[in-house]
């Protein structure tokens, strides 16, 4: 792709992504804002944090109605569970599942397997002239 179009090549490879999420994931996969859920909790499992459901809103750049329709929707779907504070019943988490924290293991296996996205630059992205 020619530097006329900084990004271009990037964004092929997102959309790319995208199309990835959406085919091993289903519907709500490639959306926003059930992706940018999906993406975040998936990364506070792996890191061991506990999510309330919510602190979804501003981690996802949502308002709290879309961000609980979404998170009531992927619950309802599987894709998320619900988990009550037993010291506080007024506060509960959310985490993805274990077999869409496997999905996602496998998209970002076969993700990465199709390359690392493009320099936004357009130019080496080892740092090589």
């Amino acid at each position: 792709m020619s530097g006329e179009h900084p990004g271009a090549d990037f964004a092929a490879w997102w959309l790319m992504a995208r199309r990835l999420a959406h085919e091993m994931l289903g519907p709500e996969g490639g959306a926003d804002p059930p992706w940018y859920i999906l993406l975040d909790l998936y990364r506070a499992q792996a890191v061991g944090r506990k999510v309330q459901i919510t602190s979804l809103p501003p981690m996802i750049g949502a308002t709290h109605s879309t961000a609980g329709r979404w998170t009531r929707r992927l619950i309802d779907q599987g894709l998320l569970v619900r988990i009550d504070d037993p010291a506080d019943r007024r506060r509960s988490y959310v985490d993805v599942s274990p077999d869409t924290s496997e999905l996602m293991r496998r998209f970002f296996a076969t993700l990465g397997a199709k390359g690392v996205p493009p320099s936004i630059e357009g130019g080496p992205r080892d740092g090589a002239s």
